[in-house]
């Protein structure tokens, strides 16, 4: 469809083009007769002269906003009908969508591969559907997950002085000369400059794509304050559930290729989804249960009914063919007497036994994976995993990490956090190297892994005995991933690499676990799989993240790093430690 962009744009007419409707009106809306447009007036305090009449404390001054009809009342975008699939794809990617997403911030869920950033490009004008409509004539931005190069739009706001720009900058912590160093900017830096520019554009629909990855703690309270205040149409992307439930008011989550609404803040949402599920699920159960009653019952009425046909059979023997009377005779007794009835009952069993097939075939919950992992951990018989007193780490271009002393034990839950470029990666690598386990017996899963360690860690586990092969793939599905894939990629995605290095580990009994961002670039659902995991562990537990509620869930202390001003002198502080249930 025609995506051709309306722009609105302020229009102050000559006092004498006014005169005749300031007195008649106080605010309001009319319509130009000439142009077919929608005028907005709005009284504010001005003194001005209108007809040469003297001036007056309370006037109308108008700002009128050219608008069509059709953008007045337009508050959604509604698909009908829509689908949509790639050429690689085997199957059908949307088919037959029919949603309409209101104004306000909408949460978009599910799992990786399910087609999220399809639907952003989809709403947002980027893709076009292979058939159906999609409703939508206002302005649109999309904002990627990636920023390797800024855009016209994002130096036309680093630039601007109007207010908005101004306030938005100020709200962001942008700093002047940030775009003309883009190559150096950190990812977070540069995803502030990307959606301040959107906001500033003001548009009727933003699609936003992971808009918290990669972002320290500071840098999303800054990105989520920002998105706060739009008003349009908004629909997210993200895996960070404070985001999603601190921005939506309804979450659409996708189910095999379906698209479900739910109302309410995310967590609300998908909770009820869950439950829904559950029912669904027990539901499916009892009638399977029926179903498998009927088809027991329904075994021994053929076999009474095989035992019928059988009798009438012997019966008839001996009987002269010819002789019709006889033979029209003892059918009457078989067919008027008990044997009649193990045949209808068998034919009334039959069309029960069909409605049951029906009933359940409608119940069906296709794509269910289980998940959680039997994880054998061990608590190691020794004093700690870790223990030093105050140190401090060099970390380069004169920067310095200052400890206090540390100690980690045997069944520590220790979540660390703090800004991008504190030394929160420096402080585990140093924890790894001086650490009194045995390396085969710890889990290090480092933020970046490298594509030669990827390489490594595919043929390693494609190297194991079949048992063992069978028993790490069994781990992989259950946190969240289709484990046929990685028999055959030797480059699998990030998230996939945590998950293999994760479900190797495992398999070793480890005395400690030790992650560096393990939620970056996972879906919820993945999210959710490697916490019910972690919970499970009787073992060490150092995790690095700034998802809070991931820490929240796992960890009862908490390591925090704060830095000076200029970054050059960092500190760890030891926060208090929780009570454990």
């Amino acid at each position: 469809m025609d995506r051709s962009r309306t722009q609105q744009y302020h229009y102050m007419p000559s006092y004498s083009s006014i005169g005749g409707i300031a007195s008649s009106l106080k605010t309001g809306v009319t319509k130009d007769k000439n142009t077919d447009r929608m005028l907005i007036y709005e009284a504010v305090n001005l003194p001005l002269k209108i007809s040469n009449k003297p001036a007056r404390k309370r006037e109308l001054h108008p700002r009128i906003v050219q608008q069509t009809e059709a953008e007045m009342v337009m508050n959604e975008i509604t698909f009908r009908h829509v689908s949509y699939t790639y050429d690689t794809l085997p199957e059908i990617l949307f088919s037959e969508i029919d949603l309409s997403i209101e104004r306000g911030w909408t949460g978009l869920v599910g799992p990786n591969g399910s087609g999220k950033t399809t639907l952003l490009k989809l709403a947002a004008g980027k893709l076009k559907p292979d058939t159906g409509n999609i409703i939508f004539d206002g302005d649109a931005i999309y904002c990627e997950q990636r920023t390797d190069v800024p855009t016209d739009l994002e130096r036309e706001f680093v630039y601007a002085y109007d207010g908005q720009a101004r306030k938005l900058i100020g709200l962001l912590g942008i700093e002047a000369g940030w775009i003309e160093r883009w190559d150096t900017l950190s990812h977070g830096e540069r995803k502030r400059i990307q959606l301040g520019a959107a906001l500033w554009r003001s548009p009727d629909l933003l699609a936003v794509d992971e808009p918290t990855n990669h972002l320290d703690g500071i840098a999303r309270n800054l990105v989520t304050e920002a998105l706060l205040g739009f008003n349009g149409i908004g629909i997210l992307v993200s895996h960070d559930r404070e985001l999603l439930d601190r921005l939506t008011a309804r979450t659409l989550i996708i189910e095999n290729g379906e698209i479900l609404m739910r109302t309410g803040k995310f967590t609300d949402a998908y909770d009820r989804r869950k439950e829904e599920l559950a029912q669904s699920r027990e539901a499916y159960m009892s009638e399977r249960r029926s179903f498998e009653k009927l088809k027991r019952e329904q075994a021994r009425r053929r076999r009474e009914a095989d035992q019928a046909d059988s009798k009438r059979r012997n019966l008839l023997k001996g009987v002269d063919r010819k002789d019709s009377d006889a033979r029209g005779k003892k059918n009457l007794a078989i067919i008027t007497g008990r044997d009649a009835v193990a045949g209808k009952l068998l034919n009334q069993m039959d069309g029960r036994m069909k409605q049951a097939e029906t009933k359940l075939d409608a119940l069906k919950i296709g794509g269910e994976r289980k998940t959680g992992v039997s994880m054998e951990t061990s608590r190691g018989k020794f004093d700690s995993v870790y223990s030093a007193g105050e140190e401090r780490i060099q970390m380069g271009d004169g920067k310095e990490l200052i400890l206090p002393p540390l100690f980690v034990g045997p069944d520590s839950r220790i979540g660390i956090s703090g800004p991008n470029g504190s030394g929160k990666s420096t402080l585990i690598r140093h924890i790894v190297n001086i650490s009194r386990i045995d390396p085969d017996r710890m889990i290090y899963i480092p933020q970046e892994i490298g594509l030669e360690k990827t390489k490594l860690l595919t043929k390693k586990m494609r190297s194991l005995p079949k048992t063992d092969l069978g028993d790490v793939l069994a781990t992989v599905s259950r946190l969240g991933t289709e484990p046929e894939a990685l028999l055959y990629s030797d480059t699998p995605s990030p998230v996939e690499v945590r998950k293999i290095m994760l479900a190797l580990g495992i398999h070793s009994q480890p005395f400690c676990i030790i992650m560096d961002e393990p939620t970056n670039h996972m879906d919820i659902p993945s999210v959710e799989c490697v916490e019910t995991v972690l919970s499970a562990s009787t073992c060490a537990l150092i995790l690095v993240s700034h998802d809070n509620r991931f820490l929240d869930t796992l960890t009862d202390e908490r390591w925090e790093i704060t830095c000076d001003r200029k970054g050059k002198s960092c500190k760890l502080n030891i926060l208090l430690q929780k009570p454990r249930v």
